[in-house]
């Protein structure tokens, strides 16, 4: 794995960024690690994108056929700011691309021990924006897949609204093109545990073949400590608008609000929001615990 220590220095892994003089925004830009990425910045920022020297912007997929992912980690993944903020931003390249091959804005892929996104006190945003066109097994937004089980856990002790943010978009009309996409034996956490920090997944997809905006096949855990929960589907993201009758499907155990035992987090006084059109929860029984409100209706597209 690729492997950078700094003493409170921030990190910038920034591709795609000489488009502004070289005109060529199709064939490079990718952020790709096969063997995996372990970082500690102990109080630096974490920025993973590109666009432009500061990263702010998509790390950009390629036009060849195996390189279309914006970002992608394998293997191993231990992402440590220690206070400073993470962010990450992928985008895949506008193509058709093969079955069983990569075409995800933001993808996880064949860990080999749990994964790790840790910001201490800092936020944590990841935008996965998947263009691929069709045939993708593994086109979605953000992608969590062929982990052998092994979880991906994302923490953050942020006390504000956006503690920790995934957006995914997807401008695909058919295959597994979707706005997030968490897939067999690839769990996924997410764990606000400041008090009043909040966690928020938003998903847009166009899938008229497909019509899914989040499908979970792994246990997922979403929990905070008292900041607002909100898993919207059907939303405008960042330009692209998300269509009517998307599904929210589940085919593991789900934890949202707090789980008991957790020692993330416990119990929880967080509202919970959930907004899309259709679901499917194949017999699986959330379990859902807090003293908060909870909220259920449709979609951004819908209303």
């Amino acid at each position: 794995a690729t492997t950078v220590n700094t003493q409170g220095g921030a990190l910038i892994i920034a591709s795609n960024i000489d488009d502004a003089t070289d005109g060529d925004t199709t064939t490079n830009g990718y952020i790709m690690l096969r063997e995996g990425l372990t970082v500690n910045t102990r109080g630096g920022d974490i920025t993973i994108g590109g666009g432009n020297a500061s990263g702010t912007g998509y790390a950009l997929g390629s036009s060849a056929s195996t390189l279309t992912e914006g970002v992608r980690i394998d293997k191993v993944l231990s992402l440590v700011s220690g206070g400073g903020n993470i962010s990450i931003k992928g985008k895949s390249y506008a193509a058709s691309v093969g079955a069983a091959t990569g075409g995800a804005g933001f993808g996880i892929y064949y860990l080999t021990s749990a994964g790790s996104i840790s910001s201490g006190t800092g936020t944590i945003y990841i935008e996965g924006y998947s263009q691929t066109t069709d045939t993708s097994t593994y086109g979605s937004g953000i992608l969590f897949a062929l982990n052998s089980s092994y979880a991906t856990t994302i923490t953050s002790a942020n006390t504000t609204a956006n503690a920790i943010k995934l957006v995914g978009i997807a401008t695909g009309t058919s295959a597994d093109t979707w706005g997030i996409e968490v897939e067999t034996n690839s769990p996924l956490n997410l764990y606000a545990t400041g008090v009043g920090g909040g966690i928020s997944v938003l998903t847009s997809q166009k899938n008229t073949g497909s019509n899914y905006d989040a499908v979970y096949r792994s246990a997922v855990e979403i929990l905070a400590n008292g900041g607002d929960i909100k898993l919207l589907g059907g939303q405008t993201l960042s330009g692209s608008a998300g269509i009517a009758n998307g599904i929210w499907q589940i085919e593991a155990a789900w934890a949202l609000g707090s789980k008991t035992g957790s020692s993330y987090v416990a119990s929880s006084s967080s509202n919970l929001t959930i907004n899309y059109d259709k679901y499917y929860f194949s017999g699986i029984n959330p379990t859902i615990k807090t003293t908060g409100t909870f909220t259920w209706d449709a979609s951004g597209a819908s209303t």
